[in-house]
């Protein structure tokens, strides 16, 4: 992982700095369980997400999120969502770690803040490796 995407790798060890113990060892499962999804990609072996993209990806997710809060209906922005999550290349894997973050108490039991600034970073990460 180092050699190949040392900037997931910086943004995956950052995560010690706002989180607790149980919280880490939980979001690096996490990270290594999208490791392990994506690695044997080709293209992934020769093309490295740069911090660039991860933050074109992370705007393009926070816009949406912004964009969400003018929806005139829980239902629209709910259709927004899907729609969102509809044009993801790996569903079940973001769906495993949707699952991961509903059943696992540490996960369940963050502050909203913290929990959505990581699943920002996840599904960017996704949304990043989905493109290589």
């Amino acid at each position: 992982m180092y050699l190949k995407q040392p900037f997931y790798l910086t943004v995956f060890l950052g995560q010690r700095l706002n989180t607790s113990p149980e919280e880490l060892e939980e979001i690096i499962k996490i990270y290594f369980l999208i490791w392990q999804w994506f690695k044997a990609r080709k293209n992934l072996q020769k093309n490295e997400i740069t911090q660039f993209d991860y933050e074109q990806k992370l705007k393009q997710n926070l816009l949406m999120l912004k964009y969400s809060e003018g929806e005139p209906t829980d239902m629209d922005k709910v259709k927004l969502y899907e729609n969102d999550l509809n044009a993801l290349k790996s569903k079940a894997l973001f769906t495993a770690i949707l699952f991961r973050f509903n059943t696992r108490v540490v996960l369940a039991g963050m502050e909203i803040n913290k929990l959505g600034t990581i699943m920002l970073s996840i599904k960017s990460f996704i949304d990043c490796f989905d493109e290589i």
